[in-house]
């Protein structure tokens, strides 16, 4: 009898609960940030009515981009990502076993079409052209949905992969995003990546005021989330984030 290996146990990363504050687009309610881009506001270089307002977004998107982190690395959401990937392999196999029942050496959807319009019961009062351009539309269909599955399957099972890889040294991702977020916003408003070094760093007291502002218990260490994030900010990243900001603020109606 062959030997069993022991499976092994992944090691879960921190879990926070990360939170929108209900009063984060009130900008009438003071948080911590407010005083902290105060202090710093005769240094902005990017053209914006309310610095005040522009942190506050960038925040929001700070707790958001950590809590999809957190729950990327979940169980309910590995789970539901394995099942999509089985499901979607199943239903491209038979798909696929459909396609070469049809047409066993069809290398294009337009290889379908005759056989196709050969099942089609044609009645006296159907047009010809009408039926063909049914399974045509049907077999392009087919084709398609092929095609869509395999992707799905696949993208599911790399991205398993990905999760299982990163759990195994899990880092702090959440701080990482929500410290990289920050440092995105930072970028926009100064017109340069922030220090990576924690002496007179200005963005370390920049990041704890956001810190404690998301309700997060009090953070010393942002020192590989600050080496993360000044890593990540190319040349070519910064050109962008001065010119049109983050990717997050398209969506904000920013004053």
């Amino acid at each position: 009898m062959p030997t069993r290996l022991p499976t092994q146990r992944l090691r879960k990363p921190s879990a926070r609960s990360w939170k929108v504050p209900r009063d984060i687009s009130n900008l009438s309610v003071a948080f911590t940030l407010d005083e902290n881009i105060k202090k710093l506001s005769g240094n902005v270089k990017w053209k914006i009515t309310s610095p005040k307002q522009f942190v506050r977004l960038a925040l929001k998107h700070a707790i958001l981009g950590a809590k999809a982190e957190v729950e990327l690395r979940s169980e309910d959401w590995i789970a539901k990502n394995k099942r999509i990937a089985v499901m979607a392999k199943r239903a491209h196999a038979a798909i696929d076993r459909t396609i070469r029942d049809i047409a066993p050496k069809a290398t294009s959807s337009d290889m379908l079409v005759a056989p196709i319009f050969d099942t089609r019961a044609k009645k006296a009062s159907q047009n010809p052209r009408t039926l063909r351009d049914s399974a045509s539309e049907d077999a392009n269909n087919l084709w398609l949905g092929r095609v869509a599955l395999k992707q799905i399957s696949d993208d599911a099972q790399h991205r398993q992969k990905e999760i299982a890889q990163m759990r195994q040294n899990p880092g702090d991702p959440d701080k990482r995003v929500f410290v990289h977020t920050l440092a995105e916003a930072w970028c926009t408003l100064f017109g340069e990546p922030p220090l990576h070094s924690p002496e007179n760093n200005p963005f370390i007291d920049f990041v704890r005021a956001a810190w404690k502002d998301a309700g997060q218990n009090p953070e010393t260490d942002f020192s590989r989330a600050l080496r993360s994030a000044h890593k990540a900010i190319t040349v070519n990243d910064l050109d962008i984030l001065t010119s049109v900001g983050p990717d997050w603020l398209a969506s904000e109606n920013l004053s």
